[in-house]
């Protein structure tokens, strides 16, 4: 019987060319059922165009300095093939009603994070976090006399769901900037 599973298909590098950490402190955020992705053909974690359904719109988490992160876990059962958990975490500033009531309807999400290094091909750029399973609030914590008050909120893979993939990467091909035309669809996804 052939394995179905991915295999690794490329040398692994570890040198002193490493990455620089974190991230922009812009997310972009979506309903996982109101979008569509388009995967490469070869490379099961790049996904060649993202599309969202005719009168939706995505919307943008503005963060502030490090108050953003976002990051996979390795789910490893010694029976199954390795899965993977999302994570995404802001902090809520804002408190009037219609925030209060965006962050509470917090649940089965897609989140878009652009990282601070910016490789000349643009892949890896633009990670997309709860593509397959969706990201649902984990934590949600607001104390009024502890951490200024700011609302701390966290968002992972539902328990008992899981991801194929650590990460997926949104890459849009283009002659002239890779990185421009990927940044460019994100934004044509944030208006109706």
């Amino acid at each position: 019987m052939a394995n179905v599973c991915d295999t690794i298909s490329q040398d692994i590098t570890s040198n002193c060319n490493m990455p620089t950490s974190g991230m922009e402190a812009t997310a972009y955020i979506f309903s996982r059922t109101d979008i569509s992705p388009t995967y490469d053909a070869a490379v099961k974690t790049k996904v060649t165009d993202l599309t969202i359904e005719t009168g939706q719109t995505g919307y943008k988490i503005y963060g502030h300095k490090q108050n953003m992160n976002a990051g996979h876990d390795a789910v490893i059962d010694p029976t199954m093939p390795t899965r993977f958990t999302h994570y995404f975490s802001f902090h809520g500033y804002e408190f009037d009603s219609e925030a209060v009531q965006s962050i509470d309807s917090l649940e089965d999400l897609v989140v878009v994070v652009e990282r601070k290094e910016k490789p000349d091909d643009a892949d890896g750029i633009f990670i997309i976090y709860g593509l397959e399973s969706g990201l649902a609030t984990s934590s949600d914590t607001l104390r009024m006399n502890d951490a200024n008050s700011v609302r701390q909120v966290e968002l992972q893979t539902e328990e008992g769901s899981s991801e194929k993939h650590s990460q997926y990467n949104l890459v849009i091909d283009d002659v002239t900037s890779v990185y421009a035309a990927t940044k460019a669809l994100l934004e044509g996804l944030m208006t109706v």
